[in-house]
Order: C-alpha cells, then structure tokens, then sequence
C-alpha cells in the first residue's frame, strides 16, 4: 500500500462513517470523522510561525483528511484526533525544552490519541523525515524524545499512516 491508497481508504471510512459507527473488524466497530480540510496556505503560515516544514504526507492527509478523528470507538474519542493548523500552532508554540546535555528539542504537535492520551506530533529539531512519533503519555514532556530514541519509535508520518490504514487502526500507537 502505498500513501495515496491509504489517503483514498481513509476519505473512504471517512465518508462512509460521517460521524458514526461503521464495521470495520470481525467484533468491531468504528467512527471516523473528517472535520475540516486544509490547503497549502494554512499550513504555510504555521510553518512560518514555527520555522518548520511539513512533510509532503502530512500536507497531502491535510488536504485530503484533514482535521480528524480516525479509528475510534465513539464519537467522543479513542483513536487518533488531528488538530486543526490553528490548533497545531496553539499546542505546539513554546513546546520544547533543553535536555541534559544541552540539546534543545522542539515538537509541533499535530494530534493526540485519545485511546491512552499520547501526543502524536514532529520532532522539529531532528533532521530527516523520521521525525514523527506518538509520544508515551507516561513520560513527562521533557522526557519524550529520549524514550522515543530509547525504543526507537521514530518513524516517517507517510510509513504511519500507511500502517494505521493497513491493520484498520490496530497498529496506531
């Protein structure tokens, strides 16, 4: 499966759910919710304020699923929920700290996982495009890149999505 199939499959349950709950395993229902789309303009401006570039995936997902929530087991929640670009730029202005040995780290949160409270966003400082991961609600804030480097969880947003669509959201975290 490749990003554009994902994209198609998710505007698919997306459209299909509007809202409410639709099989989608043996046993399992599930909601999807597409809230608002974004274009290239939106997102500009918040990489602008942020000094930030977005992945080519996450602007296409933007433009095709938008502000969401995907894999959830009630319209209130329990999978992924992405942020509108406003949201994005509230949550993520001032989210950074300096660790131990004086690396500053800067994430731009783009969602949260409502299933256990995890942050899903980009590590803005880390260079290469496997700078996306959802982030251990257990850990403290400060503490988030170095588990993500500990388990080696980093990964590319486009290679999440694909794996999301993949095991029908099994595998979102």
């Amino acid at each position: 499966m490749n990003l554009e199939e994902a994209l198609a499959q998710l505007k698919e349950w997306c459209d299909e759910s509007r809202g409410n709950s639709i099989p989608l395993l043996p046993e399992r229902q599930a909601v999807f919710e597409s809230r608002s789309l974004h274009g290239d303009d939106e997102l500009a401006a918040v990489e602008t304020k942020l000094s930030f570039s977005f992945p080519h995936s996450y602007r296409r997902f933007m433009a095709t699923i938008g502000a969401c929530s995907l894999f959830s087991w009630s319209p209130h929640g329990g999978g992924p929920r992405f942020y509108t670009p406003s949201e994005v730029l509230q949550v993520s202005q001032g989210a950074s700290y300096t660790d131990e040995d004086g690396n500053t780290h800067r994430i731009c949160f783009v969602g949260e996982h409502r299933l256990m409270g995890d942050f899903m966003g980009f590590l803005m400082s880390r260079p290469g495009e496997q700078n996306f991961d959802v982030f251990c609600h257990e850990y403290p804030f400060e503490e988030y890149v170095a588990v993500s480097d500990e388990i080696n969880s980093w990964r590319t947003f486009e290679n999440w999505v694909i794996k999301c669509v993949e095991t029908r959201g099994e595998e979102s975290i």
